[in-house]
């Protein structure tokens, strides 16, 4: 008892120092008043003879030459054709000009009198008085000043009670062996020595805001006390859950006047979060919930009261997010029924509807009434309705009469928003038109609940917002009229994918209802987009576009409906002439873009119709029918051409390019069905067809057609050649044949379009030896290399394969120093590089794969650099230049080909060469190929050296980053990754050309923090050894990531280096970096130190090792004048404290205890000082004096 008496003293003890202290500022403050006033009485009593003399001689002075005055940066007056005599206040004048010079200083009241006994002089009229010059608003007003009460009142402080409190636990450990009342009255004790202070300090200007802190913190302790003595052992004295739940509501409503009483936004929104957190803690019970719902509602009307907009919004999302964990307990505890009727739901959603409504309708106020987007309450009105929303959502049943409810509310919020409109709150009448659309897209889709389909679900949709876009038209809103017509589009395609997608083949009265319903609304749209659209098509051409595609869409799905119906295929075709190709006295031009995007869609449906099943047994006659339409809408684009302002050009003829395509789809089908679903024999049929078609539409084709015809048609006839080359591939002697007829056609030069478009070529000497090795090579290299891995063969040895190939490399050379002459479109040579670059990589492969499985990749690299120094060898003939551009293409793709074997067969290998793995020899080996082929970049290059060559050392890095996770064991492949970057920072500062690894180097520094927080420290630690805890690793890697980031501090700036894509996209961010280097430098490393801390030691010392993290980065800070710093300290120097008050003191023993309070208290005590005395090094600019 006397213990606990003396830690009471000791805490009084502290409260007398600070109001003692708090007495002492004040005396000095009205010191400075008075010496303040003297000055200015001194200054006042020199300038008054002056004053007297100016005014009793007037005819010194002419007639339109005002009295001047005593203060010389005020400008001269203006002139006034009748002088007006009026008296003036020469005292207050000279207030006045103080007072413009020293802002800060309040005006005196003093000078009344004096003042007074001037008034009878009658002088001229003044000049009009300069306007005070305010002092310039400093950049982050607001947080500056809640930084300042934060360190200057909050660290040292709190510092001291911390330290107090540590050195003082052995007496608090003594004072727990009392009874748990007693216990509760100790901290009624304190909670009420908290708020006497501050009711006490509040009296006093300079100490408000600190009153107000402790006013806040009396409030906390006295919720904790009220709940700790309902449901925390060792303190609950409570049985009775009717008698806690009154005490705690007690001391709910203490809180509740403490925020009535605030002064500030913060402090009122303290005791309101408090309040819900120790209610969000109870029992799920109807009482805390109407206690929750009392609490967040008075806190949005105190709000509302002096448009506190954060505090309304921390009403409403903490009240969601007790929603969210009531609802959760309530389920998981098996309380909640689905019935609609069960009043747990009732209440949650009457008590979300009454703390929803008050918070929305406070913006429906003239006080809000603006012109322009009000962000706070903009955003303010946003979270209230998703907050809304969620606890909505929370309590929904799925029942089918939430239709009526969400229709009603769409209603309601419609209707307030036009009341918006008439109050001039422009914000809030587009902002709830909109959210009422929303809750109209959600009243249509419970439609189902009342067994309506999806058609119906989607023409009610279009309907609605159909409507939509015409009120929206009528009340001349530019933006929801321009959102309107986007939603309308879009339902309109949801539509017509509904309309698709359940189509009721077996009703005919269904089939015929429904696409009179789509005529119908097609129609209507129309006139829609002529009323209404017209004048937008001027602004926003691309809803032309749109307008087009849903038009197609409907007329796709129109015919999808009437698809089965001979008969109606006619009246379709015969209708759409009618709309797109009849003159219209409203519209100008003959649209058609509608029927260019509906024929190809329905012309592939009417193949998948024919090709499927339904088709009847008349096949002749169903198919005939079916194509009517779409010959006639051919003919029809034939006669009137559609003219299409592409890109690339003007197609002038589509017409008989539909015509040609549909006459395929039709002979598809009939083969189809003809050849008994024969899809080999259909598919050699089509692709004759289709590709005759194209030679004779092609080959005559004009020249202003579109270029993609001319590539449609060579695509067509490449097809046709594979799939010849396909069928006839199983008979083995015209697979030779085939071959050369293809050697034969790819290297005799074609080309579609008139002959006279063909550019002409200069043909070469033809040589008969040359070509007959040519066409050999082409030839017996299949049948060599099919040979080579046939049963027999494979079992012949690595040296009768080479001498059984050598021939070939023979001819590979007379085929070199003497090129064929068959290849027209290529150099001589092109053709032949690349036929020995893949017979030298399977050849090398058969002869070394028997020996090991790691060499061939191995023998690739060596291959890829005797193609890159034989392509440097000729680069520099000019006949050759072609032929050298092909070796560097042949040896990047030996590259690959390394890469891909070195990632499917040697990373699997476990072969060791000695003491390290044969792997990673392969891996060192392939670095310096790598970086080889980087530095064999030629400065006259062309596309390949710039674009290609260069990613090899991209690729080293990679290859190296890949052996170091293979390779190195994983408790140190953490350092590794740590040095890396400053190697490659260090090459890049000597090396100009490889500039770009400093942002690697960047890279790989982000990506070592990533592994040092979330990879390394997550791993289990074996205790054998004390090298062998990974802490010891990670502790080495964060001290020379430090090191590292000092590098990259100093480091020249990253933007404007080169870096090849992919990478160039996560380098547009270095400009950023430059901007703020010490935030994305140093903010990952400290994120990370945090996070390798909380995995890697004692949960016991965490808040102590987290707040010397804390202390460093404020130090950080006073260095660098990084004022992001210092608010991230404290920012988590705030929840350090939590995690002291809420962990340590329930968790930890009394030793650890007071070790961890003494060390937090020296520390905080620490930044205290360190901020009094660096403070200048945190001071904006001066500011502009008058």
């Amino acid at each position: 008892m006397s213990v606990a008496f003396l830690f009471i003293i000791v805490i009084v003890l502290g409260i007398f120092i600070v109001v003692l202290l708090s007495r002492t500022e004040g005396l000095r403050a009205r010191l400075d008043e008075a010496e303040r006033r003297l000055r200015i009485l001194e200054g006042s009593a020199e300038s008054a003879p002056a004053r007297v003399r100016e005014s009793s001689h007037p005819e010194s002075r002419p007639a339109d030459v005002p009295l001047k005055k005593n203060v010389a940066s005020e400008p001269p007056p203006s002139r006034t054709s009748e002088p007006v005599e009026t008296p003036i206040r020469e005292p207050q004048k000279q207030q006045e000009q103080v007072a413009a010079a020293e802002p800060a200083a309040k005006r005196p009241q003093y000078a009344a009198a004096e003042a007074r006994s001037e008034q009878s002089m009658p002088l001229e009229k003044a000049p009009a008085a300069r306007p005070l010059v305010k002092p310039a608003r400093q950049k982050s007003e607001l947080w500056q000043k809640i930084e300042r009460q934060l360190i200057e009142n909050w660290t040292g402080m709190l510092g001291a009670v911390i330290l107090t409190a540590g050195l003082g636990f052995l007496a608090v450990y003594a004072a727990l062996s009392l009874a748990p009342v007693f216990r509760f009255f100790m901290m009624l004790a304190i909670a009420g020595s908290l708020a006497g202070a501050a009711f006490y300090l509040e009296k006093k200007p300079d100490w408000k805001k600190f009153s107000s802190w402790l006013t806040a913190a009396g409030g906390a302790v006295l919720l904790v006390s009220c709940f700790a003595a309902v449901a925390i052992p060792g303190v609950k004295w409570i049985e009775s859950e009717t008698a806690g739940l009154l005490l705690i509501i007690a001391g709910v409503l203490v809180n509740l006047f403490f925020a009535y009483r605030a002064s500030a936004e913060a402090f009122a929104s303290l005791h309101l979060l408090l309040s819900l957190i120790v209610l969000a803690v109870l029992p799920p019970a109807l009482p805390v919930l109407l206690t929750a719902a009392g609490v967040a509602l008075a806190g949005v009307l105190l709000a509302a009261r002096s448009r506190w907009e954060l505090q309304a919004v921390l009403c409403t999302v903490s009240f969601a997010l007790y929603q969210v964990v009531r609802y959760f307990a309530m389920r998981d505890a098996g309380l909640l029924s689905q019935e609609p009727t069960d009043i747990n739901r009732l209440i949650g959603i009457l008590s979300t509807a009454a703390v929803a409504s008050a918070a929305l309708l406070q913006h429906y106020r003239a006080i809000f009434q603006s012109d322009r987007l009000e962000r706070l309450p903009f955003f303010a009105h946003l979270v209230h309705w998703m907050t809304a929303g969620l606890g909505f959502l929370l309590y929904a049943t799925g029942s089918k009469w939430n239709t009526i409810v969400l229709a009603l509310a769409t209603v309601v919020v419609f209707l307030l928003a036009r009341y918006a409109r008439r109050l001039r709150i422009l914000w809030l009448y587009r902002t709830d038109t909109l959210i009422a659309q929303g809750l109209a897209f959600f009243c249509i889709l419970t439609l189902g609940r009342w067994q309506v389909d999806a058609f119906h679900v989607g023409l009610v949709m279009f309907v609605q917002t159909m409507l939509f876009f015409a009120l929206m038209n009528r009340e001349g809103e530019g933006f929801l009229e321009s959102v309107g017509l986007f939603l309308h589009l879009l339902s309109g395609v949801i539509f017509i994918a509904l309309a698709t997608g359940d189509i009721p083949y077996s009703d005919d009265a269904a089939l015929l209802r429904r696409a009179g319903m789509m005529l119908a609304l097609l129609l209507f749209s129309l006139v829609l987009y002529q009323r209404t659209l017209k004048p937008l098509l001027h602004f926003m051409p691309v809803w032309k576009v749109a307008r087009s595609v849903i038009q197609a869409a409907f007329l796709i799905s129109l015919y999808a409906l009437l698809l089965p119906f001979e008969w109606s295929t006619l009246a379709v075709s015969v209708v759409a002439g009618l709309v797109f190709f009849t003159p219209h006295p409203f519209v100008k031009d003959r649209t058609t873009m509608p029927v260019l995007l509906f024929l190809p869609v329905a012309g592939l449906m009417l193949a998948a119709h024919l090709i499927s099943g339904d088709a009847a047994d008349d096949l002749y006659w169903r198919s005939a029918s079916l194509a009517i339409p779409f010959l006639m809408l051919a003919v029809l684009l034939i006669l009137r051409p559609a003219r299409l302002d592409l890109h690339d050009g003007r197609l002038d003829s589509a017409g008989g390019m539909v015509l040609y395509f549909l006459l395929s789809c039709l002979v598809l089908g009939i083969g189809v069905m003809r050849l008994d679903y024969s899809l080999h024999s259909a598919a050699f049929l089509t692709g004759m067809l289709l590709t005759g078609l194209a030679l004779h539409r092609f080959l005559s084709v004009p020249d202003a057609t579109f270029p993609l015809w001319h590539a449609l048609g060579e695509i067509l006839h490449g097809l046709y050649l594979s799939m010849i080359f396909v069928y006839l591939l199983p008979v083995y002697w015209a697979t030779i044949a085939v071959s050369a007829l293809a050697a034969t056609l790819v290297f005799v030069p074609f080309r579609m379009g008139r002959s006279d478009s063909i550019q002409s070529r200069q043909r070469i000497e033809r040589r008969p030896g040359s070509d007959g090795i040519f066409l050999f090579l082409l030839i017996g290299l299949p049948v060599l290399f099919v040979h080579l891995f046939d049963g027999d063969a494979r079992e012949m040895s690595s040296v009768n394969v080479f001498w059984r190939t050598l021939p070939f490399l023979a001819l590979f050379v007379l085929q070199l120093w003497r090129p064929a002459s068959i290849s027209l479109s290529f150099a001589p040579t092109v053709p032949v590089v690349w036929m020995l670059a893949v017979f030298l990589g399977i050849v090398s492969y058969r002869i070394f794969e028997p020996i090991s499985a790691m060499v061939p990749g191995v023998v690739w690299l060596l291959l890829s650099l005797v193609a890159l120094e034989s392509s440097g060898f000729l680069a520099g003939k000019e006949a050759h230049r072609i032929t050298s551009r092909h070796l560097l293409y042949t040896g990047s793709i030996a590259v690959l080909a390394f890469l891909i074997r070195h990632v499917a067969v040697e990373l699997q290998s476990e072969y060791y060469l000695g003491p390290v793995t044969a792997r990673v020899l392969i891996q060192i080996f392939a670095i310096a190929v790598f970086l080889f082929w980087f530095t064999a970049q030629r400065a006259d290059g062309g596309w390949f050296e710039r674009r290609i060559q260069t990613y090899y050392l991209e690729l080293a890095i990679a290859m190296g980053v890949l052996a170091v996770e293979l390779e190195v064991p994983e408790r140190w492949t953490l350092v590794v990754y740590a040095t890396t970057p400053a190697l490659l920072v260090a090459l890049a500062r000597t090396f100009a050309s490889v500039s770009r690894l400093s942002i690697y180097g960047l890279f790989l520094f982000w990506w070592s923090v990533f592994y040092l927080t979330f990879l390394s420290s997550t791993a289990e630690m074996p205790q054998a050894h004390f090298a062998d805890q990974n802490w010891v690793a990670g502790l080495i890697a964060m001290l020379v990531l430090v090191a590292v980031s000092i590098l990259l501090l100093r480091e020249r700036p990253f933007a404007g280096t080169e870096v090849p894509f992919p990478f160039s996209v996560v380098a547009r961010l270095m400009p950023f970096v430059d901007g703020r280097r010490n935030l994305w430098i140093f903010d990952p490393l400290f994120l990370g130190a945090a996070l390798f801390l909380y995995w890697s030691f004692d949960q016991a010392l965490l808040t102590l090792l987290w707040v010397v993290l804390i202390f460093i980065v404020f130090s950080l800070s006073i260095v660098l004048r990084e004022s992001h710093f210092r608010i991230l300290s404290m920012v988590a120097l705030g929840a350090a404290l939590l995690r002291l008050i809420f962990f340590d003191l329930a968790r930890s023993s009394t030793l650890t205890r007071a070790l961890v309070f003494v060390g937090v208290g020296l520390l905080m005590l620490g930044m205290n000082s360190l901020y009094n005395r660096f403070k200048d090094r945190f001071s904006e600019a001066k500011e502009p004096q008058s």
